[in-house]
């Protein structure tokens, strides 16, 4: 399962023009945490940038939003839903980020000990404390894909996944503010051809090398 029709199937519908709301996602994802929809709504806050923050310039990415998994709260063994899916398809994408292949796993929506062992091989790989739970700063470092991975991927119209809210964030960041929800709809592609013409590339819509590495400044 991919993780667009992953959220097709929580969402229930495929939304023309492959522009999924955030809130489709976190609808079905409030029972993901503590699997009680009534806990997890009312005692988990939207993750802050400060909570999201941490040390290291390799964890730069951290400051940016983690998309659909943004208001999902702490996932762990036992987890199932929206969520689970999205966290399992984004660890699964062997494209988004330097040193991950992949975790290989089914894109189930149920977090059982696969889930929990590519997890934590993440948080290992990724230094941010190997504890097997999806916490805020884990999910936003899932949720981004690496930028000099990601521009090795032509991201345009349909893409899904970490490089596209890699992409959402860089775009918000440079005064062209859209949602960061993952998949590159209409607006991702009208922001993309701003910025495209505001550096003086043909705005094609598509985020190339060239793109990338402007964006990455």
């Amino acid at each position: 399962m991919t993780f667009s029709s992953a959220i097709s199937a929580s969402a229930g519908r495929r939304v023309a023009g492959w522009v999924v709301p955030v809130t489709l996602v976190v609808a079905g994802a409030t029972a993901c945490g503590s699997g009680s929809p009534q806990s997890q709504s009312a005692s988990t806050p939207t993750p802050s940038l400060q909570t999201l923050s941490h040390t290291g310039a390799e964890h730069s990415e951290d400051m940016w939003s983690a998309g659909p998994l943004q208001a999902c709260g702490d996932l762990r063994p036992g987890s199932r839903g929206a969520c689970v899916r999205v966290l399992q398809s984004y660890l699964d994408d062997p494209h988004a980020q330097l040193g991950w292949a992949g975790a290989s796993i089914s894109v189930d929506g149920v977090y059982g000990p696969k889930t929990t062992d590519a997890v934590s091989k993440f948080q290992s790989a990724r230094n941010i404390g190997r504890t097997g739970v999806a916490d805020a700063l884990t999910r936003s470092v899932v949720a981004n894909g690496s930028p000099w991975a990601c521009r090795e991927v032509l991201t345009g119209m349909g893409s899904a996944g970490p490089c596209v809210v890699t992409l959402q964030n860089r775009l918000t960041h440079s005064g062209r503010p859209v949602a960061v929800d993952g998949i590159f709809g209409t607006k991702t592609r009208e922001a993309l051809k701003d910025f495209q013409t505001a550096m003086g590339f043909e705005p094609d819509g598509v985020a190339g090398p060239q793109v990338w590495a402007f964006l990455e400044g």
